[in-house]
């Protein structure tokens, strides 16, 4: 107890001594913790201990920044203030740090406001603000300091200014304010009895508060939290996850002896640690959550640490929706995307499909960044066009393009909060409920900061919806957001601070390595470094966070009866080492961690819970069944069964990336259509030499318009906008003519009979749907079958091989039903500037150059005499070769089975194929049977 007056206002010193029972203090008693943590479970555990008594009252327990801002929250509603008080508003830390940015951005020169990062730049300054109230550390501009003092101190005294001129005050001097006129405040608003709890150290604003207390007549106690010996042991676990496993296994020790026993789990880099740990406590003590029987049941551990509100997926689908609101012009797809495939949007659980459907389309059909009209009108014929019935997403998207119509000029954020809140209900956010517990604190934390927002209109001037918005991100994100508990969890997974005052049947301490035990100084910068180490500030020096670190550990070591402390050995190929404070406890074996007993049981849950299939045999197709792909189903199966399988029998691909402008898939396109138009109206080679002494460039362009304005029409294609059209169009008519010219030197004459022509055919039961490009008429009458191709690399190397890794061109010519003359040849048309030409193999051909004769030498490199002495080999080779693929894919071979690993280049189902780990069974295998051998050699 304090008693006493000291007239040169120096603090009390508190002497820790033997607390009164509870009771015994009356109920004119407040505790004031170090922690909320810490008050919440004096509360807790004093109403756990007096619920069956009669009479009894609720512990009174709170921060000392709470006990003063209720204070003042008192004095303010009795009209009682201090002079340096009355009239102000007490700004909270979002909002001052508001203040801060708005002073230094002032400061700045407004060419060198990019360069800074004005938000850490406000940060630091409110933490050297509040720093210096509470430690007594002068904030002065003298020739001692560097640039940051001098520049700081310009900073304060503009945020004083700033703050008379707007009467605003902060809650740090606010508290000074107050602490320094309690010797005028009524005595009944006080206390008889206030016990300090979980203090480590107090500040010298706190020493101050404890002096005017104790002036007032205040009865001051010092709660002593200490547990007698504790059994200490030190264990060195191999890495991160190898010490997050351990402690899930000293848990569930722990819970099977006792399953009401208080275990403490304290981590000085928390953040590190929260998921890993997390999971490992979950792995071994709630399987339920792994394997998705029981989600909702009550969790066995607490982490102190929250989350950024911002990173929530409701928040996330809030701001999303409102963000897209206010930039209607010009609307990135992944945000677009992120809605759509949120289940707190729209109708998100019963239109997921659709809207899946629709964001794949989008991927392929729509720029990187449109308008928002783009994306409305496209939704509107793609259900339309695929007779989707999805009344709510088209409700919804409708609802965000009205939006944008009354949502111009300057408001202020209270207007612009009002009208926030009306927006998201309107467009869907959290149309579809009902909303669990956590979702609905999740719910209830947004729509508190959104009305945190509208209250700034003290501090900031009108502005765009746009800036309203990253304000509100920017407070979303400073926010801190964890759910309430459900009961009250046996394990508590703390931070260093937030394990002030707290007592445990068991503890465990981890992560306390030579980099992190010790925390490192960090003193602010802003403020004098000397008068920083002089008060002994937090973070001032490496000799005050030693000594913090000695009173912390000593304090945790007395915290429970048995206290494991713990440090990873290594962090990926990087050794570490243990804190020197823990150097001298010597090291104990770890526990053999038995494996997790659930998995085993999760999959002998049943009989024949699962069954060994052979993967690499898919069910064979029946008779009569269609199955799509053609060409390509028949190439991807030639060059690994497991792609055929995976992309055209299962439907397995990847979603596509949205670009800007064209890709080269619509490039291609582009290509063939303007080369169709072409040819309708010039169909043989004595016209298209004609063109070339004159007007053959007007035709090209004539055709290339032709296709692009096709193209624009197309509702599954982004529309080229007036500048790039232009460049598609010189790129088009320079590619043609090029092309053109060349195929104008062909020698012998020829008429084109076909362009796009569509055939069917049935090959060992799978129907085959294909276009082939062109068909030309030869002089002899033959036919020569022509495929565009865009890109830069074509292999006609396999066509003599059993495997055809490249059967379009031998389909058509072996197996497509042709009744226009014999095929002379096939070939592949180059379309390309790099690489204009034919490639191909024909009989008896002399052009177009580039098509190889069968008798060629260069054809006999692929096509051996022996085994094709005629034409009629090579088209009788090549029809065997394309109904033995086929009959794999109708007897379900799906192997992942291939020659070389570059044909797989563009398989858009590669990573199914788990090539990586078929090569790490591989080296595995191969490393165990060198070992094998070594041994015998040995």
């Amino acid at each position: 107890m304090l008693t006493g007056q000291d007239d040169d206002m120096t603090a009390p010193e508190l002497i820790p001594l033997p607390m009164p029972p509870q009771e015994a203090l009356g109920a004119d008693t407040l505790f004031v913790c170090a922690t909320q943590r810490l008050a919440q479970t004096l509360s807790h555990s004093h109403d756990t201990r007096f619920a069956q008594s009669r009479g009894w009252r609720a512990l009174e327990a709170t921060t000392p920044e709470n006990w003063l801002a209720t204070l003042h929250a008192s004095l303010e509603l009795r009209d009682l203030l201090p002079p340096t008080l009355k009239g102000l508003r007490v700004v909270n830390g979002f909002q001052e740090e508001l203040v801060w940015r708005n002073v230094i951005r002032a400061d700045l020169e407004k060419n060198l406001e990019p360069l800074f990062d004005l938000k850490a730049l406000a940060s630091s300054a409110r933490q050297a603000h509040r720093l210096a109230i509470q430690w007594k550390i002068p904030i002065e501009a003298n020739n001692y300091g560097g640039e940051e003092q001098r520049q700081f101190h310009r900073w304060h005294l503009a945020f004083r200014a700033y703050c008379r001129q707007r009467h605003l005050i902060d809650s740090a001097r606010m508290q000074a304010c107050l602490i320094d006129d309690l010797p005028n405040i009524p005595r009944s608003l006080l206390k008889s009895n206030l016990v300090f709890s979980g203090f480590d150290h107090f500040t010298p604003l706190e020493q101050q508060l404890q002096s005017q207390l104790a002036r007032q007549g205040v009865r001051l106690y010092v709660q002593d939290h200490a547990a007698g010996t504790a059994v200490i042991r030190r264990v060195a676990p191999l890495d991160l996850d190898a010490e997050c496993q351990a402690i899930a296994f000293w848990a569930q020790q722990h819970l099977n002896q006792n399953p009401t026993t208080r275990l403490g789990i304290v981590v000085p880099d928390l953040a590190n640690y929260q998921y890993p740990l997390q999971d490992a406590l979950e792995d071994r003590l709630a399987p339920e959550h792994q394997t998705g029987t029981l989600l909702n049941q009550e969790r066995l551990f607490n982490v102190s640490l929250g989350r950024s509100l911002a990173a929530t997926p409701i928040t996330q689908t809030a701001l999303t929706l409102l963000q897209i609101i206010a930039s209607p012009s010009d609307i990135e797809q992944t945000s677009l995307s992120s809605l759509l495939l949120s289940p707190y949007w729209s109708q998100g659980r019963t239109e997921q499909s659709a809207q899946a459907r629709l964001d794949a389309a989008y991927r392929s059909s729509v720029a990187m960044c449109a308008p928002l009209r783009r994306y409305v009108d496209f939704a509107n014929w793609f259900l339309a066009e695929h007779r989707i019935n999805a009344p709510y997403l088209s409700q919804h998207l409708m609802a965000i393009a009205r939006a944008e119509h009354n949502l111009g000029g300057d408001k202020t954020l209270s207007e612009w909060c009002r009208l926030c809140e009306s927006l998201l209900h309107g467009c869907g956010w959290l149309y579809e409920g009902p909303l669990n517990s956590v979702e609905f604190q999740t719910r209830q934390a947004f729509l508190e900061a959104l009305s945190e927002l509208g209250r700034l209109d003290q501090i900031t001037n009108r502005c765009p919806l746009n800036e309203a918005i990253s304000l509100l991100k920017q407070l979303c994100q400073d926010r801190l957001f964890q759910p309430k508990t459900q009961g009250n969890p046996p394990i508590q997974i703390l931070g260093i601070l937030e394990s002030t005052g707290l007592q445990f049947d068991a503890l465990w301490v981890a992560g306390l390595t030579e980099s992190h035990w010790p925390p490192p100084a960090r003193p602010n910068p802003l403020l004098s470094i000397i008068a920083q180490r002089a008060q002994n500030a937090p973070n001032a020096s490496a000799a005050v966070q030693l000594e913090f670190a000695r009173v912390i550990q000593e304090r945790l070591l007395h915290a429970a009866s048995e206290v494991t402390l713990s440090a990873p050995s290594r962090e990926a190929d990087t050794e570490l080492h243990p804190s020197s404070l823990i150097a001298d406890i010597p090291l104990a074996p770890l526990d053999d961690i038995p494996p997790l007993p659930w998995i085993e049981t999760f999959l002998h849950r049943e009989a024949n819970a699962l069954m060994e299939i052979e993967d690499s045999t898919a069910p064979a197709v029946e008779s009569g069944t269609r199955v799509r792909g053609g060409t390509a189903l028949l190439r991807a199966q030639a060059i690994c069964p497991a792609w055929g399988y995976f992309q055209y029998r299962l439907g397995a691909r990847p979603l596509q990336t949205p670009l800007d402008g064209l890709d080269a898939r619509q490039r291609g396109t582009l290509v063939h259509n303007a080369l169709e138009a072409f040819w309708k109206k010039v169909r043989d080679l004595s016209t298209l030499q004609q063109l070339a002494q004159a007007g053959l460039s007007e035709a090209i362009d004539q055709a290339v318009s032709e296709a692009l304005a096709m193209y624009q029409a197309d509702k599954r294609n982004e529309p080229l906008n007036p500048r790039p059209l232009m460049l598609e169009q010189h790129r088009l008519c320079r590619l043609l003519e090029s092309w053109l010219r060349l195929e104008s030197e062909r020698e012998d004459p020829f008429r084109v009979l076909h362009l796009e022509h569509e055939f069917k055919a049935l090959i060992c039961g799978i129907e085959v749907r294909m276009f082939i490009d062109r068909i030309d008429q030869l002089h002899d009458g033959r036919i020569l079958i022509v495929d565009y191709k865009t890109g830069a690399s074509i292999d006609i190397k396999n066509w003599g091989h059993d495997r055809l890794t490249e059967p379009q061109l031998p389909i058509y010519a072996s197996i497509a039903p042709l009744e226009d003359g014999e095929v002379a040849g096939v070939a592949f048309a180059q379309v390309h500037l790099s690489k204009l030409g034919f490639r191909g193999i024909g009989d008896n051909l002399r052009s177009p150059v580039g098509i190889d004769d069968l008798q060629s030498f260069k054809a006999r490199k692929i096509f051996d005499s022996a085994r094709f002495p005629d034409w009629q080999h090579v088209l009788d080779h090549w029809r065997q070769a394309v109904e033995n693929i086929a009959t794999e894919v109708c007897r379900g071979d799906a192997a992942v089975r291939f020659e070389n690993d570059k044909d797989l280049m563009y398989c858009d189902v590669r990573p199914l194929l788990r090539l990586a780990e078929r090569t790490n069974q591989f080296n595995a295998t191969a490393g165990d049977q060198t070992r094998h051998l070594d041994s015998v050699h040995v």
